[in-house]
C-alpha cells in the first residue's frame, strides 16, 4: 500500500469524488491536525456541520504528531519556497 501526506486540498477532492483524485483512494494518509482544523472549516462553510463533523472523525484516525525538528524544517521551507506561497499548514506537513 503507498502512503503519502494529504494537503487539505487533496482530501477535500476526495471527499467531493474528483476522478482526478481516485487513485489515491487507496493510499496510506498521512496528515497533520492543523489540516484537520482547514478541513472542518472547510466543509463546515462549504457542506456543512454533519459532513464536516463525519470527516473529522474518519480521517482524525491519520494523524501524525510534529515536534520542534519538524516545526524547525517547516519553516526553512517556507523560507526556501516564499516564492510559491506555500502554507505553513502544508509546509509542516510535507
Amino acid at each position: 500500500m503507498n502512503e503519502a501526506f494529504f494537503d487539505t486540498y487533496a482530501i477535500i477532492e476526495i471527499i467531493k469524488g474528483n476522478e482526478n483524485y481516485k487513485k489515491y483512494r487507496d493510499f496510506k494518509i498521512s496528515l497533520t491536525k492543523l489540516n484537520l482544523f482547514e478541513l472542518y472549516y472547510n466543509l463546515l462553510r462549504d457542506s456543512g456541520e454533519e459532513v464536516a463533523k463525519k470527516s473529522l472523525t474518519k480521517y482524525s484516525n491519520f494523524v501524525t504528531d510534529f515536534n520542534e525538528d519538524i516545526i524547525e524544517n517547516a519553516a526553512k521551507m517556507k523560507f526556501i519556497f516564499k516564492k510559491q506561497d506555500m502554507s505553513m499548514v502544508d509546509c509542516i506537513g510535507y
